[in-house]
């Protein structure tokens, strides 16, 4: 049995502080973050390094003189300059996760910064949430989201999924939330906490974002929550996969195996089909076993396997089931 574990951010103004390391002389960070109150948590931004609250080529190059006798610098004074990591805009394609083809979103880049981010692209208009399609990396494999009301509250919840194949003996997560001011620039701020998965002890973990705000018209006044969960889970490699079609007799009508990177788009199953069973074998040498299933049904339109990157990390693939 997978550990699990479960880590919450509550980011309600308070951003937790750190130390950044790496330069001439210790870096101090005393007090809060500057943030306006219009600046709303849209996402989050997953990083494999610590992500410094300050450019440090850009503050060097602008302030030779603070390095030049070492000693503890105080760069509080600096955070409103130096402190958020702002993100570049590009359309971009994105699969749509039923298999059927693209859709055009607003991406976002972080320039210098290796990571992996989710952004909401929801709006409030008066008392309605409408959940439009986020902006998500290939990375972020899978997410739901979820909509609950009531008197008080409105909590927009978006759930999400990134999977890593573990070849380090150690390697460490940070969650980073990314915030979207009001004229609808973006930017990260880096993360009061992290995880570190080794491997005595993979499993997987569940980071939490979470920020309120307050809305009002007229006398009407409630709570905005938005919620982000990130579970990151360590994963076996894929050896093949085999796509296996039987009858409603349970008869094999016919059977398919694919290597990594070779699962077509779409599948037209067998006249007489009535499930699909596809059996993944992984290259993990600890499992006496090493295979696991997935049954689906006349009415699943897509099936889908993870597929390693170079980076470690797993992106899903899909396919379109054609029944007939």
């Amino acid at each position: 049995m997978m550990n699990k574990k479960k880590v919450t951010i509550l980011v309600a103004g308070i951003l937790a502080l750190a130390f950044i390391l790496g330069v001439t002389g210790a870096l101090s960070l005393a007090g809060e973050p500057e943030m306006k109150k219009a600046d709303r948590l849209v996402g989050f931004l997953v990083t494999n390094d610590f992500l410094s609250f300050i450019n440090l080529d850009s503050f060097v190059a602008d302030h030779p003189g603070l390095f030049t006798h070492g000693g503890e610098i105080d760069l509080n004074g600096y955070r409103k300059e130096y402190g958020k990591i702002w993100a570049t805009e590009a359309e971009k394609e994105m699969p749509r996760s039923d298999g059927s083809g693209t859709y055009t979103v607003t991406g976002y880049d972080f320039p210098g910064v290796e990571g992996y981010c989710f952004i909401s692209n929801s709006v409030r208009e008066g008392s309605c949430i409408t959940a439009h399609e986020p902006y998500r990396s290939p990375e972020i494999c899978d997410y739901q989201h979820s909509v609950h009301t009531s008197d008080t509250e409105d909590i927009l919840k978006f759930s999400t999924e990134l999977c890593y194949v573990l070849r380090e003996d150690r390697k460490s997560f940070f969650a980073n939330p990314v915030y979207r001011t009001e004229d609808g620039r973006v930017y990260a701020v880096p993360a009061g906490s992290s995880y570190s998965f080794s491997r005595e002890a993979p499993g997987s973990v569940t980071l939490t974002l979470s920020d309120s705000q307050y809305w009002s018209r007229g006398e009407e006044s409630k709570k905005d929550t938005m919620e982000f969960v990130v579970e990151i889970s360590i994963v076996d490699d894929t050896k093949s996969v085999s796509v296996m079609q039987f009858s409603r007799d349970n008869e094999l009508l016919k059977a398919d195996t694919f290597l990594p990177g070779t699962l077509p788009g779409e599948l037209t199953p067998e006249t007489g089909t009535e499930y699909i069973i596809v059996d993944t074998e992984t290259n993990s040498p600890d499992k006496e076993y090493p295979h696991t299933h997935e049954v689906y049904n006349r009415g699943d339109e897509t099936l889908s396997i993870l597929e390693l990157q170079e980076n470690g990390y797993c992106v899903k693939r899909n396919c379109r089931i054609l029944w007939d």
